[in-house]
């Protein structure tokens, strides 16, 4: 079982959870984590779909919860299945246990879409500050990585981007909220009042 395990709250992204259990356990090798937490060396990296279910409740004891749960709450894959016919999404779900799905956007409709394939991290200043003093620690979280949320509801402010072009296979660190030195800090400009009424009725639905 894996060291010191983190709660996970309901908001928070696994793979900011990911990044707080490599810090609090002393980490040095992103790669071993990984391959401690779900048995790949890559696996943990990825911030916006999850893989490995079976191995990762086995490394936490299943302490954090049903990691069916986990996968729909606390990454992406809840928020495009909820447009799939459910005979596919039981089947996405399953292959997911296991392992990875290299067609998974695919399999999605992601490729096909406006949205793109590419999800990166948001964040809101404000939320990270309310964490910080709330919890001792700021996470990404879930509500705002989803791609038609570019506000935050609760602040009603807009969401900044943490721009990094390097792939998870790529990447040697976590990015963390607060570890800006990682990567570029894009703020989204909202250009009037009107726009971010619509903005926030879209994050809202």
């Amino acid at each position: 079982m894996f060291g010191m395990l983190p709660i996970l709250h309901e908001n928070q992204t696994l793979y900011s959870w990911c990044g707080l259990a490599h810090a609090l356990n002393g980490g040095t090798c992103v790669r071993t984590t990984s391959v401690r937490l779900f048995g790949a060396p890559y696996a943990a990296l990825s911030h916006d779909f999850p893989s490995r279910l079976v191995a990762f409740d086995s490394s936490t004891g299943g302490a954090l919860g049903c990691p069916r749960d986990i996968a729909l709450r606390n990454t992406l894959l809840g928020y495009y299945l909820a447009i799939v016919r459910l005979p596919q999404a039981e089947q996405i779900i399953g292959l997911l246990r296991t392992g990875t799905i290299r067609y998974l956007k695919m399999l999605l409709g992601i490729t096909a879409s406006r949205v793109g394939g590419h999800h990166p991290l948001k964040g809101c200043e404000k939320c990270l500050t309310d964490d910080e003093e709330s919890r001792g620690w700021s996470y990404w979280h879930v509500e705002h990585q989803l791609p038609s949320v570019l506000v935050c509801t609760k602040h009603k402010t807009p969401l900044f981007i943490a721009w990094d072009p390097i792939t998870p296979v790529h990447r040697r660190h976590w990015l963390l909220p607060r570890s800006n030195h990682l990567y570029e800090r894009n703020d989204i400009r909202i250009p009037s009042n009107a726009a971010m009424d619509c903005l926030l009725r879209l994050a809202n639905h």
